[in-house]
């Protein structure tokens, strides 16, 4: 009983230890894509053709949070384009390219740092617990272990990470874009 009590606290205090953190952290990435689709809109546009990138203005998560605004639809649209292109570069970086600014890529390093310190802190303090949690409740249920259903939620959550599969394609090489 005290082991438990002392579990909740710890990770209520471990969360909201971490929530003005976290903020801060979201902030920088969502300043950090700003800057890479801002300045990767100043390159010229057949080049950004030739590169596959497709946004030419920055989306935010509030352009987006209003679904009675007219257009809805094409922010989203215009959205899923975005978050593509930025899969892409958390991925892979930035192309090969002389003619893109220092700033973007040093946004495009405050997006990959900012990405895996939500992604990491996202994943042990929400999906580890939701995941051990929902694959207990689902063995108590069935009476098949619980490391079964672990392993079944696990593998179940694994091909979200290959959709879309246009995130994994490579950015062309420097002698092809010119």
């Amino acid at each position: 009983m005290i082991l438990e009590v002392f579990g909740l606290f710890i990770l209520f205090v471990a969360t909201l230890g971490l929530l003005p953190l976290m903020v801060y952290v979201f902030w920088l990435l969502e300043r950090s894509k700003r800057a890479i689709i801002e300045g990767m809109a100043q390159l010229d546009v057949n080049l950004r053709n030739r590169l596959g990138w497709a946004p030419e203005e920055y989306i935010s998560i509030w352009n987006i949070a209003a679904p009675f605004r007219l257009g809805w639809q094409a922010w989203g649209e215009l959205s899923q384009k975005q978050a593509l292109v930025l899969q892409r570069v958390l991925m892979h970086g930035l192309p090969e390219f002389a003619g893109i600014p220092d700033e973007v890529r040093k946004a495009v390093r405050t997006y990959r740092c900012c990405f895996g310190l939500i992604f990491a802190v996202g994943a042990v303090l929400v999906f580890l617990p939701a995941h051990y949690s929902l694959s207990h409740k689902a063995a108590e249920l069935t009476g098949w272990p619980a490391i079964i259903w672990f392993t079944a939620f696990g593998l179940a959550v694994c091909p979200l990470f290959f959709l879309p599969s246009q995130k994994f394609r490579k950015w062309p090489a420097p002698e092809e874009i010119k």
